[in-house]
């Protein structure tokens, strides 16, 4: 009985499974509304991080949202609780933050999950973008080999 190399490669395991994952592209909101991000499937990872990157930002405040449902539609979504997650979820205004980053990493509780963004004050806007990273994979890596 073998026991499981605990060294593989990393880059390709990430290609093969698609850990690499957007949870919106890169967007320029200049009206108040709320943009609603893709529902991302999260099924065989138990975390997910996200990195919001904001642009220059003209006017306007942005804050961010993170839901998640067991249901593929989103039909009986909730707002993701301070205990699920490390980091600071973004609500940017034009006065301090343009150029910024800001980094939140998500224990996942149930397997789907889409951002919102609410703009308020907003008239030429803003590009932000949203790059999240499905992590902590419930089964082991495909290449991974065992080792005699």
């Amino acid at each position: 009985m073998g026991v499981l190399n605990n060294v593989y490669d990393v880059y390709n395991d990430m290609l093969d499974k698609g850990m690499w994952i957007t949870s919106k592209t890169i967007v320029t909101i200049s009206t108040n509304t709320t943009t609603v991000g893709v529902i991302l499937d999260t099924d065989g990872y138990s975390k997910l991080a996200l990195a919001f990157i904001m642009g220059t930002l003209t006017d306007g405040d942005y804050e961010f949202k993170i839901y998640h449902d067991d249901a593929v539609g989103m039909g009986a979504e909730a707002e993701l609780a301070s205990t699920d997650y490390t980091g600071t979820i973004p609500d940017w205004d034009a006065d301090t933050d343009d150029d910024s980053i800001e980094l939140v990493d998500i224990t996942l509780r149930k397997r789907y999950v889409r951002i919102k963004c609410v703009s308020t004050g907003t008239s030429s806007g803003a590009v932000i973008g949203v790059l999240g990273l499905l992590h902590g994979a419930k089964h082991l890596p495909v290449n991974a080999t065992q080792v005699p």
